[in-house]
């Protein structure tokens, strides 16, 4: 379901997730464009915990910020399904920051078997938070296509991406 751009309020968002939530078989969730913040990353949260089939995940744009982005890593890690599920991931312009990286860190993890494309560009990341979510995106040796565009790299976390390229033989 694409409902990019078209959400009016928070509130808007808590009606289109209950009705969502009912659907076992949306695979698909774009939600891009929205200023959701905390209070729509909330909305979102009951959804994200329940459904079982999700797979690709897109929230750009989403003006979650800190907080809100926690709410949305916290939901995705304590998801009722157990196993790895995304293939997508893509978090970004939503200014995570440092307070997201770990919990990023371990969604990235938890869904190692399975990611294939992951975007976080755009979130002010800094060379630690860079270095803690290019460890965990090592462990994904599926994966195709990866943007970090745009957060804060240094020699130090060049040399790391280049290090890692090697583990991604699928990579485009």
């Amino acid at each position: 379901m694409n409902f990019e751009g078209a959400l009016e309020t928070p509130d808007s968002l808590q009606r289109i997730c209950n009705v969502i939530e009912k659907n076992a078989y949306l695979e698909e969730l774009i939600i891009s464009k929205n200023a959701l913040g905390v209070t729509g990353a909330k909305a979102l949260s009951n959804f994200l915990i329940n459904n079982i089939n999700l797979k690709h995940f897109i929230i750009d744009d989403a003006g979650l910020g800190k907080e809100g982005g926690i709410v949305i890593l916290e939901s995705i890690l304590n998801s009722k399904r157990k196993k790895s599920f995304l293939e997508t991931i893509s978090i970004k312009e939503n200014v995570l920051g440092k307070g997201c990286s770990k919990l990023l860190s371990m969604v990235l993890q938890n869904h190692q078997n399975t990611l294939t494309k992951v975007v976080l560009s755009r979130n002010n990341f800094y060379n630690s938070d860079i270095c803690r979510l290019m460890k965990s995106l090592n462990l994904c040796n599926k994966l195709q296509i990866v943007n970090i565009e745009d957060n804060f790299f240094t020699t130090n976390t060049s040399r790391t991406l280049s290090k890692l390229l090697i583990n991604w033989p699928d990579l485009k």
